[in-house]
């Protein structure tokens, strides 16, 4: 059983049939494989361009609010009456109200062109005077001007000396920690005194960091995508997962590749996540956004397309499996016939004959091994004949040496039986008698003399000398024997 399946799986049909299989095989998954990197490189190319445009329109926009809080920030600083409010040193209650009703008016003139967003201006003088467009009672001048006083960034820009400065997402002064979009991004500018040139105060415009997480995330294009903003240093200052912000992605490796870049494109593990990253820059406060998009989603669309391959390629491979049999069979089917016959022959049937019509070598072949059957035939029957002919002469012969022995068995007992009767003759002293078998007796020695073919005169006439007196004996002496011999 084990050498069958050893045979069979070294059958011509097998050796036909695997390395084709072998070969469609391959052909389809090296087919498949290029075809789906190279589907990959083109899907994450397009959306890299595609996301990449996307960014530097955001990145527009997101440029146009800064410019928005700029411009802002531009009209309160040099706005006469704002300069004149914090001029004065003394006011009373009365004057106080006055002032901050004229301040509201100032500011929905100058922030009502901006309208599409909500903006929040805070002026505080160094006359401790601070004016904000929002809880405007003056019920809480002194916590909203300890705050601002004891803020980081206050202090950075009085200590440097700078006339404008953008703060990234900070803790908003009118909200209390824990409150629901309490982050803001500002713009903070110093108010110079028209007249004098000296320092009045500052001026911050701020908006809630909410605006910029709605723009991020009208462009996401699918679930598990994220945009981000991060200013120069890589704190994050703009994600949809509030617990992201003021953490540092700076320190992570992928940042290193965008840092001094303006923008680009390249794929990345984030947290163990193949990602597709994409960023751009602002470029007057060099703060990134960048935009992650998982490459599940970028590649969901070619997984079904890879699905759709593979259940090609199982029914191809089905189709090229039936084909290939269908085919080694084909070309088998005639060499198994021939090798059939060839047992059949060496089993002993020389008459066996074999019907091909392949059509091709094989057919040709079963046409040759059926011409040298049949000259084997008539060869074998050839030499059956001459075994036979020789046969029967040997066999003729050797009847023909029988019966001659037979011959000569059957004279020389004649003559032994006569030679006895002669014997008794002389014993019993019957002289006529023994002399006519003597005579007798030396006839039949001479018809059987040893089988020779020549017999010498001299034999020839005892001969006839022994005959002639049997002769006489036969008629008692009536004979005569007359002979003349003459010698040469």
């Amino acid at each position: 059983m084990k050498n069958n399946i050893h045979l069979r799986f070294k059958s011509v049909q097998y050796k036909i049939l695997v390395p084709y299989l072998i070969l469609i095989m391959s052909a389809l998954f090296i087919t498949i494989a290029v075809t789906y990197k190279l589907s990959e490189g083109i899907i994450t190319e397009k959306v890299g361009i595609s996301s990449a445009k996307t960014l530097s329109q955001l990145n527009r926009q997101v440029s146009s609010l800064l410019n928005d809080l700029t411009s802002i920030s531009y009209l309160f600083s040099y706005d006469e009456k704002i300069s004149g409010f914090l001029r004065e040193k003394n006011y009373n209650q009365s004057k106080l109200i006055s002032d901050i009703s004229q301040f509201d008016k100032i500011s929905h003139y100058y922030t009502l062109p901006y309208s599409r967003f909500c903006f929040f201006t805070t002026i505080l003088g160094i006359n401790n005077k601070l004016f904000v467009s929002y809880e405007n009672d003056g019920s809480k001048t002194e916590e909203f001007s300890e705050k601002i006083l004891n803020s980081d960034w206050y202090r950075k820009m009085k200590k440097e000396s700078q006339d404008s400065l953008w703060v990234p997402t900070h803790d908003s002064i009118q909200f209390q920690p824990g409150a629901e979009n309490r982050y803001s991004i500002s713009h903070v500018r110093s108010i110079i005194d028209t007249i004098s040139g000296a320092h009045l105060g500052i001026c911050m415009v701020s908006i809630s960091e909410a605006a910029f997480e709605k723009l991020f995330n009208d462009a996401l294009i699918g679930p598990g995508c994220e945009i981000l903003m991060a200013d120069k240093t890589g704190k994050i200052i703009s994600a949809k997962d509030k617990t992201k912000l003021f953490t540092y992605i700076g320190g992570l490796t992928y940042f290193d590749k965008i840092e001094n870049d303006g923008s680009g494109n390249f794929s990345w593990k984030i947290n163990g996540i193949p990602s597709l990253v994409i960023f751009d820059t602002i470029d007057h406060t060099e703060w990134k956004i960048i935009e992650i998009i998982p490459q599940s989603l970028l590649f969901k669309d070619i997984s079904r397309l890879r699905n759709m391959i593979l259940l090609s390629l199982i029914i191809t491979l089905m189709i090229a499996i039936g084909i290939s049999y269908y085919i080694s069979k084909n070309i088998t089917n005639p060499v198994r016939k021939l090798a059939k016959t060839m047992r059949e022959v060496e089993n002993g049937n020389l008459k066996a004959v074999i019907e091909i019509n392949s059509g091709d070598e094989i057919e040709l072949l079963g046409h040759r091994f059926n011409d040298m059957m049949r000259r084997l035939n008539r060869l074998v029957d050839t030499i059956y004949a001459q075994q036979e002919e020789k046969q029967r002469i040997l066999l003729q012969k050797k009847q023909e040496e029988l019966d001659l022995l037979q011959a000569q068995i059957n004279p020389h007992f004649l003559f032994n039986t006569l030679n006895s009767i002669k014997w008794m003759a002389i014993i019993s002293q019957a002289v006529h008698v023994s002399n006519m078998i003597g005579a007798l007796g030396s006839l039949l020695e001479m018809s059987i003399s040893r089988g020779d073919k020549l017999i010498t005169l001299d034999a020839e006439v005892d001969n006839l000398k022994n005959y002639i007196d049997l002769m006489k004996m036969r008629y008692n002496n009536k004979l005569t024997r007359c002979a003349r011999s003459t010698k040469y």
